[in-house]
C-alpha cells in the first residue's frame, strides 16, 4: 500500500471515495483491491457526470490518494460558473456522489483488476454506491477556512458511513464534566 499523501485540508473543498474496492458496481462489474492504485499522487480532471468532452463542464481537479478500500480523493472546484455552482451544491449537501471513467480496462470476468482513469465525476447518483463526498471543508468568501475561536478548522459537514472507527475527544474548563458522544454530536 502507497504512503498517505501529505495533504494541508486548506488547499481542497472536499474528499471522498472516487471508488471503492470489492464492491459490485449498478454495470455488474466489482473493481478488485488495488486496481487503481497506481494513480495514488496524481492529478485528475473533477468533471460533471462524465461529459469530458465539454469544456465547460470540468469543475476543477482532484488528487487521488490510493487506500486499502479503494482511491480516495482530495477535490478542488475552479472558479468558473460551473465549478462555483457544483461548490455550492457539495458545499449544501445536495450533490455527494462520485464517479470514475476508466478505459483500457484489464477484467477477469466482471472483475476490474486495472485501468486508467480519465476523470473522476461529481455526479447524481453513481454506479458504486460507496463512491460518496465524506468530507467538506468550510472555507469563507475568500477561499479561507473557518477558524473557530480555539484555532481550529471548522467542517461545514462531515459524513460517516458504517464500519468506520471515530475517535472523539472533548475537554472542558469543568474537570467534574463528562461529556457522551450524544452531547458532542
Amino acid at each position: 500500500m502507497a504512503k498517505r499523501l501529505n495533504i494541508d485540508p486548506d488547499d481542497y473543498d472536499f474528499s471522498g471515495w472516487a471508488t471503492k474496492y470489492g464492491v459490485k458496481c449498478d454495470d455488474g462489474r466489482t473493481i478488485a483491491h488495488g486496481a487503481f492504485d497506481h494513480f495514488h499522487g496524481r492529478k485528475l480532471a473533477l468533471v460533471w457526470h462524465h461529459k469530458h468532452d465539454e469544456p465547460a463542464k470540468v469543475l476543477g481537479h482532484i488528487l487521488a490518494e490510493a487506500r486499502t478500500g479503494g482511491l480516495y480523493t482530495y477535490g478542488k472546484f475552479n472558479g468558473t460558473p460551473n465549478g462555483s455552482l457544483a461548490h455550492q451544491q457539495v458545499d449544501a449537501g445536495d450533490l455527494d456522489s462520485l464517479s470514475i471513467w476508466a478505459n483500457k480496462l484489464t477484467t477477469e470476468g466482471p472483475i476490474v483488476k486495472h485501468g486508467t482513469i480519465r476523470e473522476v465525476s461529481l455526479v447524481l447518483s453513481g454506479a458504486n454506491s460507496e463512491a460518496k463526498i465524506d468530507a467538506v471543508m468550510a472555507h469563507d468568501g475568500y477561499g479561507e477556512p473557518v477558524i473557530d475561536e480555539d484555532g481550529n478548522e471548522v467542517f461545514d459537514h462531515i459524513v460517516v458511513f458504517g464500519g468506520e472507527f471515530i475517535e472523539m475527544a472533548a475537554t472542558s474548563s469543568d474537570s467534574n464534566t463528562t461529556d457522551t458522544v450524544g452531547d458532542i454530536l
